[in-house]
Order: structure tokens, then sequence, then C-alpha cells
């Protein structure tokens, strides 16, 4: 099939080519097809998915065997002998067209991902290289490494892959298009020569944005892990006491609010009782609760233990007493089960309101609502303790 229509393709519009070198060179364009397929399919098959770089090694690797392939294919066929530049080319622009459209494949299905704007921005700077430049070499290779380096930093790999692809595509097809013309019809070794060093120049570009695109999206996937790790609760997945001390409290000024405490009762008797894989469970059980409570303006963080913070904004008195009669309402009706454990597991509140929570009242505050949920453990538990405004 792929040796059909490249056979019908040149046929059609090579009128520069007789019937024979036409099908040879098809000939050679379906083998090289066909070893880059079968390289891909090995390479992703026996090449761990774990390593580092391998996605890019997966696109660009089977590229450059195929074309390699090819590229000797050529040699053979025509007898180059030491004329090695019409080998070199030919290797060239298999690698060069190559890689870019399977790039473009490889992330074509990401495309509506990516930003208009960037669309627009893409076609502009190609524009105005082409207007202000002399020499479509230094157009196409000029161009290039910068709009790499803005797209490298933005963009997840495959919509980079699509970006990086059609760029290549476009500046391959620019470039190769008048020059190709000029050598075959001028037969100047001169000019083969420099589409050969274009092209290689081109590769090069796509196949090292790659890595550099990896390197980065493994360190914002380090850096994404490292942020979840340093202000994440790893259990629950609630923010932790770190993150509202060194997150919150650098960022926001809450004004007008209320901060309850909330600690699960009598929970050392549950892990004796179940176990601690039991008393984790209960402990998630309550975060859920309280995830999907309707709490407007509100951060929910696990303070510690079977401890729970919660700080909402822009609340009245009476806000924060009927927000603790909820919850306390909420524990009670849906207790948590196991399998055929049932814990109807209920919580203490302490509550504050506070004029402003800033880092200048953040230790008041927090002993205050400690000292309200200490109160409400000593008066029988399940229930809330108010302690005024601060």
């Amino acid at each position: 099939m792929s040796f059909v229509v490249i056979f019908v393709s040149a046929y059609f519009f090579d009128q520069g080519k007789d019937l024979k070198t036409k099908f040879l060179l098809s000939t050679i364009s379906t083998v090289n097809i066909l070893i880059f397929v079968y390289s891909f399919y090995y390479i992703r098959l026996f090449f761990l998915k774990s390593k580092r770089f391998y996605k890019t090694i997966l696109i660009s690797l089977p590229n450059i065997i195929g074309a390699f392939v090819g590229g000797i294919l050529f040699m053979l066929s025509f007898k180059i002998g030491e004329r090695y530049y019409e080998f070199l080319d030919y290797f060239l622009e298999q690698f060069a067209t190559g890689i870019s459209i399977f790039c473009i494949l490889y992330g074509i299905k990401e495309w509506y991902k990516i930003d208009y704007k960037d669309y627009i921005l893409v076609a502009i700077f190609l524009f105005v290289q082409y207007v202000i430049s002399t020499d479509s070499i230094f157009y196409a290779c000029f161009i290039f490494p910068f709009l790499m380096c803005y797209i490298s930093v933005k963009y997840k790999f495959k919509e980079i892959c699509f970006l990086f692809g059609l760029l290549a595509f476009i500046c391959s097809v620019y470039i190769t298009i008048p020059l190709s013309g000029e050598y075959w019809n001028q037969q100047e070794i001169y000019m083969l020569s420099k589409i050969s060093s274009y092209r290689l120049a081109l590769g090069c570009y796509l196949i090292v944005f790659l890595f550099i695109s990896e390197i980065y999206s493994r360190n914002r996937q380090l850096n994404y892990e490292y942020k979840r790790m340093m202000f994440c609760d790893e259990l629950t997945g609630l923010k932790n006491r770190r993150y509202v001390r060194e997150k919150v409290l650098e960022k926001y000024i809450f004004q007008d609010g209320y901060i309850l405490l909330l600690d699960i009762d009598d929970f050392k008797k549950v892990n004796d009782k179940y176990g601690h894989h039991i008393g984790d469970l209960v402990i998630k059980h309550i975060s859920n609760l309280l995830i999907h409570f309707n709490l407007e303006n509100k951060i929910i963080s696990r303070w510690g233990g079977e401890e729970f913070l919660i700080i909402s904004s822009n609340k009245t008195k009476q806000e924060c007493i009927a927000t603790c009669n909820q919850i306390l309402e909420l524990c009670n009706k849906i207790p948590f089960g196991k399998e055929n454990i049932k814990i109807h597991a209920t919580v203490s509140i302490g509550a504050v309101s506070f004029n402003s929570f800033d880092s200048n009242s953040y230790e008041k505050l927090i002993q205050e609502v400690d000292r309200c949920l200490y109160d409400a453990k000593g008066l029988g538990k399940r229930q809330y303790k108010y302690g005024g405004t601060f």
C-alpha cells in the first residue's frame, strides 16, 4: 500500500525523472517506511518506559534507522560511489522530513489544547522572517530555536511534538522546494551541500529540543511532586500545616471570618480495636465529609494526627455556629463503614472568629481555637465550643 501511494504520487507529480528512477525511489522509500515501523514497534516493546528520554528516543531513533537504511539502498541502487553528498542528502531529507511528519502525527490529537494565539505567533514569526531575510537558510534556521524555546516551557510533550513537527515541516517545505529545484535543474553540488546542511540543522534542532522539553517536563513533574510532599497530606490529599504557615499567610489576608479546629472523638480506641489501617480510613472518611461539605471561601487542612483545621473568610458569628452544627450533624448522619465494620466517627470542634487572620495574628488565633477544642472535649465531646472574636 505504501509503495502504491508513493509510486502513484511520483508518477503524476515528478516529471523530471524517468519511470525506472521513480520505481527505484518509490521502492527505497517503502523500505524506509517499513524499517521505521518495525524499529518503532520493537523499541516501544523492549525499551523500558521508565528510562530517561524514552519519548524522544522513541520518536527519533526509528526515523534515523529507517533513513540510514534507505540512504544505503539509495547509494547502492544508483552506484554513487565516492559522491557521498547524494547519499548524505537522501539520508538527511528522509531524516528531517520523516521526523517532522511523525511529530505531527504523534501529537495531532492534542492540537486543540494549544492556544490559538500561539498559532498566530508562529505565523507572524515565520512571515516576519520571510520578509526580512535575504537568505532562506538563515531565515529557516534562525527562527526555529527561538520559537522552540518558547514552546518547550509552555506545553506538554505531545503538544510540543505537534508544534515542533509543524514548524519543522513548514521550514522544510519553504527551504527545500526552491533549492532542490535549483539543484536538480542545474546539477550544482554546492547547492546540494547547502540543502544537506540545512536539513541536518533542522533535524538536530528538533531532536535537541525534544530532549530539552522532556528534561523540562520531568523537572516540572519533580517540582510538582516536591510541592505535593511538602504542602499536602499524603493520606487525605488535604493541605497540611506547613502550607497554611508558609503559603496561605504569605499570599492572603483573611478578613472577618472564622477558624474551626476539629478532632475525631475517641480515635485512640478505634486504632486499638480495629488497627491503624482502619484508623487511617476513618481519617479519610472525615476528610471526605469536610471536602464535600458546602463551605465557601474555605481552606481545609489536616492539622496533624486526627485533627483538621478550617479557615473561612467573610463569615459572621452566626454562620460559624451554623457550620459547626452542620458538621456535627453530618458526622452523626453518615457513619464510617468498611465490610462488616461500622463506626460512628464523631468530632469535637473549637471555633473562634477573627477580624483579620495573617502572620501577626496567627499564633494567638491558633492558641485560642486549640483552647476551645480542649474545652469542647472536656464538656463531653461531640459538640463545639465557640470562643468569641479576636
